[in-house]
């Protein structure tokens, strides 16, 4: 809903209307050379082609997306018919690969990976055009106010960055092998690139990219974010729709837990906190 003031109501953390663009990051080890179970990552010098493909760099003329991908998932979920009509949510930007310094087990915590990988970009793109919106205008939850980067003067939308998706083609570092991914960048620190702050809750962070295939890699990505859009409810057990459902008896969430996208299957986790304040847990 567009109020009167320009501000846009509509998703907690994030926005879940407009045009959201992001950078998504696959993530190299040095002396990774895992081939992957199925085929699909049979070179791992080249980012295959469906990964490469998984975001829109603008949205496309006519609206009409031709990949069936993140961009052309999130038209269609929020309303177009993939033949013009364009849906309320956009999701566009550029997919990297870049290969770290280290190999795997040299590395600590992916909060270090994260730190690294925003520091390579940083040689790469301007962060200022990832910065397009300016959450919690007047410091309330649910109101965005689309503020797009304007090259001319250099203006951003809040000076925080809006979201990014680091996806490692390895295991989650120190935790179970089956996890899919986390609501956070695992920072422990703010970082600076082109005046934009980046801190542990401005994105997500995906795991196993070489077992994966697209549509799982979406899954979990569309999951994250999902988790910036509805919000934290009881930690790890509540901020997943059948915990709500199982737990919260006041409520009535009706088949909600019976949709996967925000349910805790297929190895999905949550640690985000919120947006500009402390630590949620």
């Amino acid at each position: 809903m567009i109020e009167s003031s320009g501000i846009i109501r509509g998703g907690m953390e994030i926005t879940a209307q407009g045009i959201l663009k992001v950078p998504i990051v696959f993530v190299r080890f040095a002396g990774d050379n895992a081939i992957s179970p199925g085929g699909l990552w049979s070179d791992p010098n080249v980012l295959p082609t469906q990964f490469a493909n998984l975001l829109n760099q603008s949205i496309p003329i006519g609206n009409i997306y031709t990949n069936n991908n993140l961009s052309k998932y999130y038209d269609l979920f929020s309303g177009g018919n993939g033949l013009g009509v364009e849906g309320e949510f956009q999701v566009i930007g550029d997919v990297f690969y870049i290969t770290v310094s280290k190999s795997y087990n040299q590395y600590t915590s992916n909060g270090a990976v994260a730190k690294e990988v925003i520091n390579i970009l940083d040689g790469l793109i301007d962060f200022r055009q990832y910065d397009n919106w300016r959450f919690k205008d007047n410091n309330e939850l649910y109101n965005h106010q689309y503020l797009p980067y304007n090259p001319k003067p250099g203006t951003s939308g809040d000076g925080k960055l809006d979201c990014m998706v680091i996806f490692s083609r390895l295991r989650v570092i120190n935790d179970e092998e089956s996890i899919g991914g986390y609501a956070e960048l695992g920072l422990s620190e703010t970082i600076v690139k082109d005046g934009i702050a980046i801190s542990n809750e401005c994105g997500v962070t995906g795991f196993n990219a070489y077992k994966r295939w697209p549509e799982s890699i979406m899954s979990i990505i569309a999951h994250e974010l999902g988790h910036y859009q509805f919000g934290m409810v009881d930690g790890n057990t509540g901020s997943h729709f059948d915990g709500r459902y199982n737990n919260d008896t006041s409520y009535n969430y009706g088949n909600l837990h019976s949709f996967s996208l925000m349910t805790r299957y297929g190895g999905h986790h949550c640690l985000m906190p919120m947006r500009n304040t402390a630590w949620g847990g």
